[in-house]
């Protein structure tokens, strides 16, 4: 039989130690553990409510021997093995899928399992490649505006701290995870409650499951834009740019996973006919503190072998309706420069998998509505948040502004920091962080840290450092879909963050499953069980 226990309280100093997991098993099961056959960790979270007594709380799923009685002394459930469904394409044909990013990747994959032929096409480098012009941005400030941050092999989540939680409900999620840690993520993912990769153990991850694209038999293209299409009655033909040249497929099936940076690119879909809706977005700034300090608010110490760096998630709502809240925090992690154009600059967080940097960063937003658009047009939003970019582009003169808080919240330049030192490098220089935003959208974000500073002490020290700006928390539109899960145009999809349809990695790669299979089923479809 097999039983899953819930919250099962465990000592920090033995929450590593399998032997101490097993005798917890067996005495909160009332049974020897000689009766337990097998054994393993389902969920894993932390309890810092008492700072003198933080512990962790764990799920185990156990199977116990036949025949074997149990007198539980926790909360406990037993399982009921659950079959899943495999997909086959009866009569497999072609889906072009445009964009490598997580919803991508997942779709690509979901329907090359199922016996489709896919073309992948991928505007920037493999990550290979990608690496060293992103190399080269942190550290020479040269930008490459088809490979960088935002645009390439993996997404815009490559070079991100690789968070995997999700406020989303699904049962792909577990797919995702496993399909992570078959391809090198660590084992913890699939139980952590806030699991999290790095991007140096991601970028590992984004190869392989290239490689298992290319072992299904998918074409994957790199250095390959996607242009434009033609729809037909039966037949969609695909125009990208390779090698140089205008090259085409055809397909039944065009997957649009573009992210929300291909700006010309949604500008040519709504020109082509594609339906486009207006949606609220965010808009602020990256803040830094030091991760010590970050640690002893939240755990009371600022270093502790038998915990994690600590988080935290922070929201305010004001009095004039918009909200302020942290986004993308970062522990131990670093600010990057994630523009993806010539003339503007946006910012994101990033780490490794050891979260070990001396700084704790999140993005620090306030909510931006329809109504602050001043247009009707679909797009609108897109181009609110492009102007913001160039005038932080020229109001630094190419260069990211860099403020105290101190300063910040007193609207001057900072011309000097003290103990929190910015981590964007040769890409920032000081400034004055305050003028970058909309004086209504930068007095909020004033009023949200100083509120913040009363949930989380020292977050509104005047020593935080503020980047800015950050405007790509998520998308300004949302692309229309029907019942099908199509677009407004027969075998169009539009899926993933970029579409307006997500957020995040793993409610990206989600999205990507269920398109997936949406179009299996259109094809029909055999079943089995495994």
């Amino acid at each position: 039989m097999k039983y899953r226990l819930f919250e099962i309280s465990i000592e920090k100093e033995d929450a590593f130690d399998n032997k101490k997991h097993l005798f917890c098993v067996a005495n909160n099961l009332g049974i020897k553990t000689s009766d337990i056959v097998s054994y393993n960790i389902s969920r894993r979270a932390i309890d810092a409510r008492k700072k003198s007594h933080i512990i962790y709380k764990f799920n185990f799923d156990v199977e116990v021997k036949n025949g074997v009685k149990i007198y539980p002394n926790c909360r406990v459930q037993e399982i009921q093995e659950a079959k899943e469904d495999v997909l086959k394409i009866k009569n497999p044909q072609t889906t072009v899928v445009v964009g490598s990013g997580p919803s991508g990747l997942f779709c690509a994959l979901t329907l090359a399992r199922a016996g489709e032929s896919v073309v992948l096409l991928e505007r920037g480098k493999k990550i290979e490649e990608r690496e060293k012009d992103v190399e080269n941005l942190l550290k020479n400030g040269v930008f490459n505006k088809n490979s960088n941050i935002q645009f390439g092999e993996g997404g815009a989540g490559t070079f991100s701290d690789g968070k995997l939680n999700t406020g989303t409900n699904s049962p792909h999620i577990k797919t995702v995870l496993e399909t992570f840690y078959r391809n090198g993520a660590p084992e913890d993912i699939l139980f952590d409650a806030k699991p999290h990769i790095g991007t140096d153990c991601l970028k590992k991850v984004i190869v392989n499951m290239r490689h298992e694209l290319e072992n299904l038999g998918a074409k994957v293209l790199f250095e390959s834009k996607f242009i434009s299409f033609e729809k037909s009655a039966n037949t969609i033909k695909v125009y990208y740019e390779g090698n140089g040249e205008l090259q085409k497929f055809e397909c039944k099936n065009l997957v649009l996973a573009l992210g929300y940076s291909a700006r010309e690119t949604f500008l040519t879909l709504y020109e082509m006919g594609l339906e486009f809706k207006q949606k609220p977005f965010s808009v602020g700034y990256r803040i830094e503190h030091k991760q010590a300090d970050i640690n002893m608010s939240q755990f009371g110490k600022e270093n502790d072998k038998f915990l994690p760096p600590a988080d935290y998630k922070l929201f305010h709502h004001l009095e004039n309706g918009r909200t302020v809240y942290t986004f993308c925090m970062c522990p131990g992690g670093v600010v990057v420069p994630a523009q993806s154009e010539e003339d503007g600059l946006c910012t994101n967080g990033m780490s490794y998998h050891a979260r070990s940097g001396e700084n704790a960063n999140s993005a620090v937003l306030v909510s931006v509505s329809e109504k602050d658009y001043e247009s009707e047009h679909p797009l609108a939003g897109m181009f609110f948040q492009q102007k913001l970019e160039r005038e932080a582009f020229e109001k630094g003169n190419g260069k990211y502004i860099i403020s105290t808080f101190g300063d910040f919240e007193k609207h001057r330049a900072s011309t000097s920091l003290g103990k929190v030192k910015p981590t964007i490098g040769i890409n920032g220089k000081l400034g004055n962080c305050y003028e970058l935003l909309p004086k209504e959208f930068a007095d909020s974000i004033i009023i949200g840290i100083k509120e913040f500073g009363k949930k989380l002490k020292g977050f509104d020290s005047k020593d935080a450092v503020l980047t800015g700006i950050e405007t790509r928390s998520s998308a300004p539109f949302m692309i229309g879909r029907n019942e099908n899960k199509m677009t407004n145009i027969e075998n169009v999809f539009a899926i993933g963050e970029g579409a307006g349809r997500a957020g995040g990695i793993v409610s990206s790669a989600v999205d990507g499953i269920v398109i997936a299979k949406s179009i299996i089923e259109n094809y029909g479809k055999e079943k089995w069980k495994f």
